[in-house]
């Protein structure tokens, strides 16, 4: 961080690396190149921690965040300086501070149990504090931004929605035929937020009504050792692959690519990059109604079902595991409906908070 002051910074102590730091890691990223692309002038601070245990994460994470407070009260410098989720909540008042909230936290917390609660509730406090010193608050979905005005006690007028985007790789997936194999997808971080475990429960209801169906899951993370004995308990291992985490999205893509559906069963998420990914390889999506996923997916390319409801999720798989006219027709029109998702356009957009007062929304073109 040592140099020139460049009186624009982006910071984040949130982990990098795409097989680790999940839709984060991919949002920033995006965001960075297409901000180095349009020739904005700025420093990217990260510390780019690997998770390892979450308490030691968040701990991580703290540290980070005051060695770049104190660097900025030693500094003395007037700067804008854009941070994301609770990143850079305690700098000095002369630096203009754009929040980018990727994760709400004080939804987060209500799905996660014991010290994996504990841990969500830190962050939702730290949250807290963030939303109050910002001068604008960016989140990825309309949802979010009623949740985040609610939850903080912010005024909606100081939250602009910049929808995340997809690119080219994506968008150019090739057009598929559909799957000959009734295999189903997921790709998550394995921690209970997600809600593998009742896609699993769902799974046994298709093997008693004899659907027939394979499932693969791309991710690793907390839960991959259990959910793997797991399914071992359930019958399962002959139906069910965890890859375990996967970097090379070439590799995803060929996931995607020979996937019939894939389901998404999380209990909250703020956007879903997969989701994106997901309608860009033609595969028609299943969900729990809630969050992000209501507000990405239409019944044209997916299928929302009610929260946590096991019966409600088996039966939307089945009937597209049974329906190959239902699939194709979803998968067509979800990888038509991605194309309107730009980073290009949402960079722009960010451009124009971190140089600009105005609350400029990039909103996907219908």
């Amino acid at each position: 961080m040592a140099g020139t002051p460049v009186g624009l910074y982006l910071y984040t102590s949130w982990n990098l690396n795409p097989a680790e730091g999940t839709g984060v890691a991919v949002a920033m990223r995006h965001l960075s190149a297409a901000l180095e692309a349009g020739a904005s002038k700025f420093l990217f601070i990260t510390e780019n921690y690997r998770f390892g245990n979450f308490a030691l994460f968040l701990l991580k994470r703290i540290y980070s965040n005051g060695k770049v407070a104190l660097r900025f009260w030693l500094s003395r410098e007037t700067c804008t300086l854009m941070g994301v989720d609770f990143d850079g909540c305690i700098l000095p008042g002369r630096v203009r501070y754009i929040l980018n909230l990727r994760s709400n936290f004080m939804r987060i917390k209500d799905q996660e149990k014991g010290w994996l609660y504990l841990v969500a509730w830190l962050e939702a406090f730290l949250q807290r504090l963030a939303c109050k010193r910002a001068a604008i608050i960016v989140t990825a979905t309309r949802e979010t931004r009623q949740a985040v005005a609610s939850d903080y006690g912010v005024p909606l007028e100081k939250i602009v929605v910049i929808p995340n985007g997809i690119d080219a790789f994506w968008k150019n997936l090739p057009v598929r035929s559909l799957p000959p194999e009734p295999r189903i997808l997921s790709v998550a971080s394995l921690y209970p937020r997600k809600g593998i475990l009742y896609l699993l429960q769902a799974l046994i209801i298709l093997k008693k009504r004899n659907i027939p169906f394979y499932y693969t899951h791309v991710g690793g993370g907390l839960l991959f050792a259990e959910l793997q004995e797991k399914v071992r308990a359930m019958g399962l291992s002959s139906q069910v692959e965890f890859t375990g985490p996967v970097s090379d999205r070439r590799v995803l893509a060929n996931y995607y690519l020979q996937a019939r559906i894939f389901c998404h069963p999380c209990l909250h998420e703020d956007f879903g990059n997969v989701l994106l990914e997901a309608m860009s390889a033609g595969c028609p999506v299943v969900a729990f109604d809630n969050s992000g996923a209501r507000e990405l997916i239409r019944p044209g390319w997916g299928i929302l079902v009610e929260d946590r409801n096991i019966e409600s999720l088996a039966a939307a798989l089945e009937r597209l595991l049974l329906d190959d006219a239902l699939c194709e027709a979803m998968g067509r029109q979800g990888k038509e409906e991605v194309q309107r998702y730009s980073w290009e356009e949402s960079a722009l957009a960010f451009q124009s908070v971190l140089l600009a007062s105005e609350l400029p929304s990039a909103k996907p073109k219908r």
